[in-house]
């Protein structure tokens, strides 16, 4: 099993690698036939869910509302505890990366360069592309949870890929950015799962 976790964040990562070679292409690709007014509004709605709120506080909360209606209180405890740290702490580090890289993102004047040490969010919030938050955040919680409930985490999982599929699509992220989201998001998924395990 160890084997096989290393081979599936070694084929991401590659696969990142290509597409930050390839991101102008895929771009265009996930871009096209963008002038649809229901396909970007679904973007907009799956970026919406992709903030760190939604995706991450609400639905533990929502996890944690249910636990208490049930019988079996301790599981799904543990499993709004899961949502809730996976995708804070996927959320929170992104944050050294986009500052030290400073990517521009697609809707900026550049080509994607790095632009290093931008320190400011606000006046600069350019060039805070790589990697995705939303990715990360939202891959985060689905992976923790996934990790003790499948079918849940399932969803949340899917939400996450159509979430950075939003990002790209509206222009805020490239798909290397993505990935690199997801990446993050499965290792701290993993290490707050493998915590919340030593738990119970």
């Amino acid at each position: 099993m160890p084997a096989f976790r290393l081979f599936f964040v070694i084929s991401l990562g590659i696969t990142g690698v290509i597409c930050y070679n390839f991101d102008r292409a895929l771009l265009i690709f996930i871009q096209a036939n963008s002038g649809s007014s229901d396909l970007l509004s679904f973007a907009h709605f799956l970026s919406s869910y992709g903030r760190l709120e939604w995706s991450t506080i609400i639905t533990s909360v929502l996890i944690l509302i249910y636990a208490l209606l049930l019988g079996k209180r301790e599981k799904y405890i543990n499993l709004a505890k899961a949502c809730f740290l996976g995708g804070l702490l996927a959320g929170i580090a992104v944050w050294p990366a986009k500052t030290i890289l400073g990517r521009e993102r697609p809707r900026g004047e550049g080509d994607g360069q790095l632009h290093f040490l931008k320190f400011d969010p606000t006046s600069d919030s350019v060039y805070y592309s790589l990697p995705s938050g939303h990715a990360a955040s939202t891959m985060g919680s689905g992976v923790a949870v996934f990790l003790i409930t499948p079918t849940l985490g399932v969803v949340l999982i899917i939400m996450s890929i159509l979430t950075g599929w939003s990002r790209v699509k509206l222009n805020e992220h490239w798909p290397s950015d993505v990935i690199a989201g997801w990446l993050i998001g499965m290792a701290c998924g993993y290490w707050i799962f493998k915590k919340i395990r030593k738990a119970y």
